[in-house]
């Protein structure tokens, strides 16, 4: 029998002289440092930007829930109110603070079994976030009218709140919360409005971008 002359398989050539290492040079891996080092630099403001609309987002909505929840508990137990804490929420419900950043409370007025009045404290709010330095990153700004609390009646009508001895609600308590985006210098931006009407319909306004120093 003759050799296969025309139909031997081809040869396959084994070693490294064909080789091409695969990876990333030392010039290579330095300009993917530097373009990562400038998009974080980037876009670092805007997610930050990005957090703090979401707290603020966050914010406004806890405060009309916690609105609702207090005309709620007027119109069961005849009376109740919202207003900023006191001592760090260490003092007792019938105390307010002047500072809505530092966190708010939700008090009831009811009465025990002797028929005395009694305040329950139905819910306690933290103080907004701040930075290191102790600015606030959201800004509260209470209308005339809802400066010191605001207070529901049996109607779930709102009320001016009168802080004393007895708290009382009189008067109308219609107003406005301006509840804004603040950076570390206290410019405020990107500012939305929680409007409560002398019905008791409350709502939030959509975001303003006008910047201003309080």
């Amino acid at each position: 029998m003759g050799s296969k002359a025309n139909g031997s398989s081809p040869r396959r050539h084994h070693g490294g002289a064909g080789r091409r290492c695969s990876g990333f040079s030392l010039i290579e891996l330095l300009i993917v440092l530097f373009l990562m080092a400038a998009l974080f630099t980037w876009g670092f403001p805007d997610l930050r930007r990005v957090i703090t609309n979401t707290r603020l987002a966050g914010i406004s909505n806890t405060l009309l829930a916690d609105l609702r929840q207090t005309q709620a508990n007027a119109m069961t137990y005849g009376m109740a109110w919202l207003c900023p804490v006191a001592s760090g929420g260490q003092a007792g419900p019938d105390q307010c603070g002047t500072r809505w950043e530092d966190g708010w409370q939700v008090v009831r007025l009811s009465q025990d079994e002797t028929g005395s009045s009694t305040y329950t404290r139905v819910r306690l709010q933290d103080p907004v976030p701040r930075y290191q330095d102790g600015t606030p990153q959201i800004t509260i700004e209470a209308g005339n009218n809802v400066k010191n609390g605001v207070c529901f009646n049996a109607q779930g009508y709102p009320q001016e709140l009168q802080m004393g001895a007895n708290p009382s609600c009189t008067g109308r308590g219609t107003g406005t919360f301006t509840i804004c985006r603040a950076d570390r210098d206290g410019i405020e931006e990107d500012c939305r409005d929680l409007v409560i009407a002398n019905t008791g319909r409350m709502r939030i306004t959509e975001p303003r971008e006008e910047a201003h120093t309080p």
